[in-house]
């Protein structure tokens, strides 16, 4: 499948922003973000410009909404919720995070860094009963940006089965081996026809049922 998206992503939350990003090559690259206003009536127009936008040069479009209004026009992303593989959303979006910055694989906007990066101090990671790794995260303390680099990873790294870019590059792909797959070859020492064979043979007399009346025995029914 194809390791090239572009992503716009949106988070809705106290501090509406959005960000765009694309990933190839296994790296991450945020390439510019900017606020949204808070005024119900002024982000609608403002996010209604970005969706056709996105929807005109081919861009993903991912989520954070709490409210759900905006389902319509992108993959709506809880990252306090599971997927639909079952895995939490923040563990396998913040599993990817970490991998990309200590391989310095995610570009920022030019001294955007800062803003963007998740600090140790709002970032807990620990290991439960399961041994399954989970975060403790200081939500009071995330930024819009912090969630904007999640989502944006999120959407680059992970591939849920539900969003759009996934179905199309899982037909694809599909398409592409069905045309690349020999056709089915019968052997040519094969030569009995069994159709033919099969019309040849006798029709299968059947002896007439003798049916008789049926008859109901009013004690069995229990009313």
């Amino acid at each position: 499948m194809s390791t090239t998206k572009r992503i716009l992503a949106v988070t809705l939350g106290r501090k509406p922003m959005y960000a765009i990003a694309g990933f190839d090559g296994g790296m991450v690259h945020i390439m510019q973000s900017k606020s949204l206003a808070s005024d119900y009536t002024a982000m609608l127009k403002e996010t209604t410009k970005l969706f056709a936008m996105a929807k005109e040069k081919g861009l993903e479009v991912i989520i954070e909404d709490p409210t759900g209004f905006f389902r319509e026009h992108g993959v709506i992303v809880d990252l306090a919720q599971r997927d639909v593989m079952g895995g939490s959303v923040m563990a396998k979006a913040m599993d990817n995070v970490i991998a990309l910055q200590h391989r310095n694989a995610i570009t920022f906007p030019v001294g955007m860094d800062g803003h963007f990066k998740l600090s140790d101090s709002i970032l807990n990671e620990v290991t439960n009963d399961n041994g399954q790794r989970i975060y403790r995260v200081d939500w009071p303390n995330v930024k819009p940006e912090n969630r904007l680099l999640i989502l944006c990873v999120y959407g680059s790294v992970n591939n849920d089965p539900t969003r759009p870019s996934f179905i199309k590059q899982f037909y694809k792909a599909l398409a592409d081996k069905v045309k690349t797959t020999p056709k089915a070859v019968i052997p040519s020492t094969l030569s009995v026809n069994y159709a033919t064979e099969f019309d040849k043979r006798e029709p299968l007399k059947l002896k007439p049922i003798e049916r008789k009346p049926t008859q109901i025995i009013n004690k069995e029914i229990n009313l």
